[in-house]
């Protein structure tokens, strides 16, 4: 099966956006990437070894997916090809965040941490609800399906979409107190019935805050109301909770507070919904790790627009920002967009480890070696699906002069890095493409589909524009003519 790039890039965009604008109130999920490392040497180190990390085991049946999202990441999504209940490996040396789907129950979705060295199965009903359990842990099962069996956290009850319609606006905070105080008391109920950890414990009473606020935040926003006098109750209630609450990091308190300064940026000060604005209104307002997360949303969607003005906002990033791992992620995509923009350097490509080299010099590294090109991208899935077999072909030719090279054309570093680390995909022969959008390599391959291999000789000379695939069992005949 091959995907058209474009087409299929923007469809799963469109699904993952689609989930996500449901898990984190009506927000496009721009904020999140995935964790890199400091290179001013206050965050992790860039080569993190796959053995330090532990793998969290989802069990899923045959050709389900299985999606799930890293601290500071875009989504994921992996799938059991097998014909029957497998294990998929994910590694990690910290939770990775996936979600439950209840829909008979009010459309019930919420987030769930899983944690490294875990073993989770995945059960999907007939009518495509998934509850998710630990496997030979009943204590833990017990944590993760808290929320399958809580109607109070169903959309039902969300303020978004139940009080616009049904309550006067005057009685707000008084309704979210209640649904807060309801949680609460069904939290209570369910650990005096059900073996939990404390820290579980400790997570779902901070959720059912940043649930409460959340929905406030986003109902502001979204909500028709102009009667300030009604609403400033709730604006104050909210400075109170994001502003002045400095030393909070989680997804749910992000996201509230992005949806609240976007609030002040656009009905209050009546401003365009550019990162400009947003960002002198997080700066006016927010302080501490609430004012960190909105000002790397920020600089996330200026990446996305490109614009001269936008350009200007870097700096004052730098200077505003306090977590070094936020910075970093924007050093890192700024430096893919300027690779991308730099005439001098023809085809860009950037490693892991953040140097850079172009297509000719890789080339002209590798001369005298047959080179076996993957082109892919992380959502892709029949790229992904090629992986095992190129894997097997490596190990076939380890001791032979055939090179193994994958190059990805995936928008964001970030999500690269994440999928190269998930697959343990080797890194000095792995990059991504710079300029992947207007990309002069990919018209000269003409590639406009993917999973796509080219094969060069020993001379540099391109002998398969469209090879056939590691999973050809004619690839060893292929390669083995060019040896």
């Amino acid at each position: 099966m091959v995907f058209y790039l474009r087409k299929y890039e923007k469809y799963c965009h469109m699904k993952q956006l689609t989930i996500l604008f449901l898990l984190l109130y009506n927000i496009a999920y721009c904020q999140i990437s995935d964790k890199l490392e400091n290179q001013q040497k206050q965050g992790r180190s860039l080569n993190t070894q796959v053995d330090n990390r532990k793998a969290i085991s989802v069990y899923l049946p045959h050709k389900r997916e299985f999606m799930y999202i890293t601290k500071f990441g875009g989504s994921f999504k992996v799938i059991n090809e097998n014909d029957s209940l497998s294990p998929i490996k994910i590694y990690s040396n910290e939770p990775i965040i996936t979600y439950t789907f209840v829909e008979n129950k009010g459309l019930n979705i919420n987030l769930i941490e899983l944690l490294p060295g875990e073993e989770i199965q995945i059960d999907i009903d007939q009518k495509g609800n998934r509850k998710i359990l630990a496997k030979n842990n009943p204590a833990r099962s017990n944590e993760l399906s808290f929320y399958y069996f809580n109607l109070l956290f169903s959309q039902k009850y969300d303020l978004l979409f139940f009080i616009p319609k049904n309550r006067s606006f005057s009685t707000i905070i008084e309704y979210a107190d209640s649904v807060e105080i309801a949680r609460k008391n069904y939290l209570e109920e369910y650990i005096s019935k059900n073996t939990v950890t404390n820290r579980f414990y400790s997570i779902i009473q901070k959720q059912i805050s940043e649930k409460k606020y959340g929905s406030l935040a986003s109902l502001l926003l979204n909500g028709k109301e102009t009667n300030r006098e009604l609403l400033l109750p709730i604006i104050n209630k909210l400075k109170t909770f994001y502003c002045t609450n400095d030393t909070v990091s989680s997804i749910e308190h992000n996201m509230g507070a992005v949806t609240f300064c976007q609030f002040l940026t656009i009905k209050e000060s009546q401003l365009e919904k550019t990162p400009e604005n947003l960002f002198n209104t997080a700066v006016k307002y927010f302080s501490g790790k609430s004012l960190d997360a909105i000002l790397f949303y920020c600089m996330k969607q200026a990446l996305e627009i490109n614009t001269p003005s936008n350009r200007k906002l870097f700096d004052l990033f730098y200077a505003k920002c306090k977590d070094p791992e936020y910075i970093d992620y924007v050093k890192t995509e700024e430096l893919k967009y300027n690779l991308a923009n730099d005439k001098t350097m023809s085809d860009g490509l950037l490693m892991l480890n953040k140097s850079t080299v172009s297509w000719n010099q890789l080339l002209a590294k590798y001369k005298g070696k047959v080179l076996y090109v993957d082109f892919w991208a992380s959502w892709c899935a029949p790229c992904i699906g090629e992986i095992p077999y190129l894997e097997k072909l490596k190990e076939q030719y380890a001791n032979k002069e055939v090179v193994f090279i994958s190059i990805s054309i995936d928008q964001k570093f970030s999500e690269w890095k994440g999928k190269v680390d998930q697959l343990k995909i080797d890194s000095p022969y792995s990059f991504i493409l710079a300029n992947s959008s207007n990309s002069p390599l990919q018209k000269s391959l003409e590639i406009k589909t993917i999973p796509r291999f080219v094969l060069i000789d020993k001379t540099g000379k391109i002998v398969a524009k469209d090879a056939i695939r590691p999973s050809d069992k004619n690839i060893n005949a292929l390669i083995d003519q060019f040896l």
